[in-house]
């Protein structure tokens, strides 16, 4: 699952347009969409953003962590380790942070792999058992 997929789920959860939700946040209309569309990720500001606005975790979003069902309007409360995480991601180009949640994802699809891979394992070696 992605950033855009989470991202339009939340939205969709909250009955919030893309319009409203930009406002929200101080975001430009045209960069939410670019979001939302795939074509761009969030930059580490426009999380803290997200967050601060909307009340979105930014471990759900990036990483699907934990759920999106925290209130809206409730904002995040930042642990360290994500504030020295978005303070170091803030100094990196747009490509450096595009090239690290690329990898973070890769990283996430290959975990699910495996794990769906120990799954299948432990299914055929059920079936080896009772056949």
């Amino acid at each position: 699952m992605s950033i855009s997929f989470r991202l339009k789920e939340f939205l969709e959860k909250r009955s919030l347009s893309i319009k409203d939700a930009a406002e929200s946040c101080g975001i430009p209309y045209r960069s939410m969409q670019n979001y939302l569309r795939g074509e761009r990720e969030p930059n580490a500001e426009a999380l803290i953003k997200l967050n601060t606005h909307l009340g979105i975790s930014i471990d759900w979003l990036l990483a699907g962590k934990e759920s999106i069902s925290e209130p809206m309007n409730k904002p995040q409360e930042l642990t360290r380790r994500e504030k020295i995480f978005l303070e170091m991601m803030n100094k990196l180009s747009e490509s450096e942070q595009q090239e690290i949640l690329q990898d973070g994802q890769e990283m996430q699809r290959i975990s699910q792999m495996e794990a769906d891979m120990i799954d299948m394992k432990a299914e055929i070696y059920k079936l080896k058992k009772s056949g």
